[in-house]
């Protein structure tokens, strides 16, 4: 009787998996190909994935292997994925790169969608795994094998602005910042397996080449970039970006960041090829290009968190635009600005008022600091038009108000981008560099340091101080450029030119040094007046190894 109700139970639970069966496959069952060549509306999650483009096809390229692998878990693809990620940190650990490299492979046929997949891993062989090697030419393979990573995840995934943004990044950051970058610069130029692949990709690849005809990493990541800027200006959003190691850090990528780093490789290329020596006409047509783009992007449209869009370039603009509409309600109120310019005057501060009279060349730091809000406190604001409008015209002039407030909302907007970019530091960089002055500068500069190689005495005494002379009329046209980055290289030429003339038993600075206000600013141990120190008379070792690798993607400006 017991086996017979047993029967009868499977029977039943038979009877009703069949059942479920039926719905299930209503459901779920796939879009296939007819008779006629025409491809079936599948089931209703089909008739969904396709509407709302998650269907593989929508996505990117289909993969027998990766379809095959997902109907092979069972629905459990996303122990499998875990399973899958902690043998890879594993073999990460015990540094098996091989068996690395199969096991992401297969995390990729398993999420072939999951972008973080393709972007953190790509990141992780490129800049992880590379370091681990010792020679530069095992650390550019791997270099290599995280940006062929990145590739194929762009197959999968299209309309992913973010991997090809990691590619461009990859191109340009790992290749030409790393410690080795110049032995990286080398062998890419050379790559010629992987310039084939990248034409696979339907990269202008032969758009990109360098000062020698062959591609050159800063502008092969620039390419990259903008296919990533195409994507975004088609209406995709911009996803945040992964970085650092084991997920501890995410970063998202802002609008304003994503699209300045087109021209920042533009600006970076020029900057390379300087420091390989090619300071002529191919130095001054790289830094009119990477102008030209610098300028487009201050033109484009950013939108911003403040809830609308703006343009860098538009700054000055808009605060002209504000200035002729004050003026204008001014006019509209005879003795205005006398009456608000005495009641502020009156609530600033003895002291400050004294700081603004000083000179500015003969006030101290707290008196500049005093001076200039004074100034601020003295401007007069719509606010206070707004109190004083004509009660005729009360209307009128809070509308002129509000477009007022608008305009210098939106350019105090535009301040705050810039300052994130150096916006327009890069912009007076770039019209410098393009100039004759400055190409002579760097070229006088490039000469002595070539006989610093070879102790060319003579040479090197000869060359530096023509540069000099140029950097001085540079620094006197714009007094700004003092306190950058360039001005710290500049401290360590000077410092070579300093042992030159030890050599010939001569005092540092000479008479007639032009850039003494450089190390003033610079050089906190420089002293004008202070007696000279007994010189070495030694020439600095040269430092011919390879110096440590840093394991760290550094930070992005």
């Amino acid at each position: 009787m017991i086996a017979n109700e047993s029967f009868r139970r499977k029977i039943i639970y038979g009877v009703i998996i069949a059942g479920l069966l039926i719905p299930l496959y209503v459901i779920s069952r796939p879009a296939m190909r007819q008779a006629d060549g025409e491809l079936s509306k599948g089931g209703v999650l089909a008739q969904m994935r396709v509407e709302n483009k998650i269907a593989q096809t929508n996505l990117g390229d289909i993969d027998p292997a990766s379809e095959t692998m997902k109907l092979a878990t069972l629905g459990m693809k996303g122990i499998a994925a875990n399973l899958l990620w902690e043998r890879a940190n594993r073999y990460k650990k015990d540094h098996d790169w091989d068996s690395l490299s199969a096991t992401l492979n297969q995390i990729t046929k398993l999420q072939p969608n999951f972008i973080s997949v393709w972007q953190f891993q790509g990141w992780n062989l490129a800049y992880n795994v590379s370091v681990e090697f010792d020679d530069y030419r095992s650390r550019y393979h791997w270099v290599t094998r995280g940006i062929d990573f990145l590739r194929e995840g762009t197959r999968y995934n299209p309309e992913e602005p973010v991997l090809f943004w990691e590619l461009g990044w990859t191109f340009g950051h790992k290749v030409g910042k790393a410690d080795e970058y110049v032995q990286y610069r080398r062998l890419f130029s050379e790559d010629e397996d992987l310039h084939n692949r990248l034409r696979e990709d339907n990269l202008m690849i032969d758009d990109a080449l360098g000062p020698e005809g062959k591609p050159d990493n800063w502008l092969v990541g620039r390419e990259w970039f903008r296919q990533a800027e195409e994507i975004v200006d088609r209406g995709v959003p911009i996803r945040g970006r992964l970085v650092g190691d084991n997920d501890t850090i995410k970063r998202g990528k802002t609008p304003l960041i994503f699209h300045s780093h087109p021209p920042k490789w533009l600006i970076s290329f020029a900057e390379a090829i300087e420091e390989e020596g090619y300071l002529d006409e191919r130095a001054r047509v790289a830094w009119m290009k990477a102008d030209d783009a610098w300028t487009d992007y201050g033109n484009r449209d950013i939108p911003t968190t403040y809830g609308f869009s703006i343009r860098l370039n538009n700054g000055e603009n808009l605060r002209n635009q504000a200035d002729e509409l004050r003026e204008e309600m001014l006019a509209m109120m005879p003795g205005a600005r006398e009456e608000i310019l005495k009641i502020k005057r009156a609530q600033i501060h003895p002291e400050a008022i004294e700081a603004m009279k000083t000179p500015w060349e003969e006030r101290t730091m707290e008196q500049s600091s005093m001076a200039l809000m004074a100034e601020r406190s003295l401007s007069i604001q719509f606010d206070d038009l707004l109190q004083r409008a004509p009660a005729d015209n009360q209307d009128e002039v809070a509308r002129m108000v509000r477009h007022g407030q608008r305009m210098e909302a939106t350019a105090d907007a535009i301040d705050n981008y810039r300052e994130q970019v150096n916006y327009l530091y890069w912009k007076l960089r770039c019209e410098i560099e393009q100039q004759q002055t400055a190409i002579n500068a760097r070229k006088y500069l490039y000469a002595a340091e070539e006989a610093y190689e070879i102790a060319d005495l003579e040479a090197m005494r000869e060359n530096y101080e023509a540069a000099w002379d140029e950097w001085a009329k540079i620094f006197d046209k714009y007094p700004v450029m003092m306190e950058d980055t360039t001005a710290e290289d500049l401290v360590d030429a000077i410092a070579r030119y300093r042992w030159v003339l030890s050599q010939f038993e001569e005092d540092f600075p000479p008479p007639g040094f032009k850039l003494t206000k450089l190390l003033e600013l610079n050089d906190p141990n420089f002293n004008p007046n202070a007696v000279q120190p007994e010189q070495d008379t030694e020439q600095p070792e040269q430092d011919t190894e390879q110096p440590e690798q840093d394991t760290e993607q550094p930070e992005q400006d």
